[in-house]
């Protein structure tokens, strides 16, 4: 009696396997989508920091005596050179809300650095989320010493 329950609880068993075949491929798409997009997101984040932190530095620059245009966007780019974003960055700097020269600015000016990337150029996965459409930015805004 024992062994013909044995007999059943395995045949039903052996019937099972292939379902969980089906059920895992089914939810193997949805769950890696999700975990991909998780760091994508997670990425994108990192991205934004990254440009506000290098904007950050370049404002700083920006509000001492003695500086220029080039050396900014020189700081900038060597700040955002180790995370690979910097030839997709674009700087733009403007002295009192108006795209100009540093050299321009005089004491108690304001300065800004934005630094902007097209988020589709900063995909963890190339051909997954290259439709996305916008830009990620970096800005900071100091006022000249």
């Amino acid at each position: 009696m024992q062994r013909t329950r044995l007999r059943n609880v395995v045949r039903r068993q052996q019937r099972r396997s292939g379902a969980a075949t089906v059920e895992m491929a089914f939810a193997a798409p949805v769950l890696l989508s999700l975990v991909f997009g998780i760091m994508q997101v997670g990425y994108a984040f990192m991205v934004q920091h990254a440009l506000q932190n290098a904007a950050n530095k370049g404002c700083r620059a920006g509000m001492l005596p003695k500086r220029s245009t080039d050396s900014i966007t020189s700081i900038v780019t060597t700040t955002l050179q180790p995370t690979g974003i910097a030839k997709y960055a674009s700087i733009t700097i403007q002295v009192n809300n108006t795209t100009a020269d540093v050299t321009t600015a005089s004491t108690g000016d304001y300065v800004t650095v934005k630094v902007t990337v097209p988020v589709s150029s900063v995909t963890l996965f190339p051909g997954f989320f290259n439709n996305w459409t916008g830009t990620i930015v970096g800005a900071d805004t100091n006022r000249c010493e």
